[in-house]
């Protein structure tokens, strides 16, 4: 499914939230900025991804050349710090989403 699907499928759902609310701008708002958080997000994971990839297979054909391996050790070990913290922010992003959108309380 591309992203102009998506788009389309997630319409009726962000019409529905927002008949709901009285104050539909701040809710079109949010739910915008959601969606771009999102996009941003998931880009930047499937990057890192990539880029953990192509580390190990630098790793892999580092063939005893010590400074590439540490190299690709240093990108492994910071790639997946980043991964950790993208997953900590689309968490908190959903948080905030439903404690904004439909007034639930957050919770950990």
């Amino acid at each position: 499914m591309d992203l102009i699907e998506k788009i389309y499928a997630a319409v009726p759902t962000i019409g529905s939230i927002l008949d709901k609310s009285p104050n539909k701008n701040l809710n079109s708002v949010v739910t915008f900025i959601t969606a771009l958080i999102d996009v941003a997000l998931k880009t930047a994971g499937m990057l890192a991804v990539f880029i953990l990839l192509f580390a190990a297979f630098d790793y892999a054909t580092a063939y005893g050349d010590d400074s590439k391996a540490e190299t690709a050790k240093k990108t492994i070990f910071w790639t997946i710090a980043g991964l950790v913290v993208i997953g900590l922010a689309y968490g908190i992003v959903i948080m905030f989403n439903n404690w904004l959108l439909n007034g639930s309380q957050p919770t950990l």
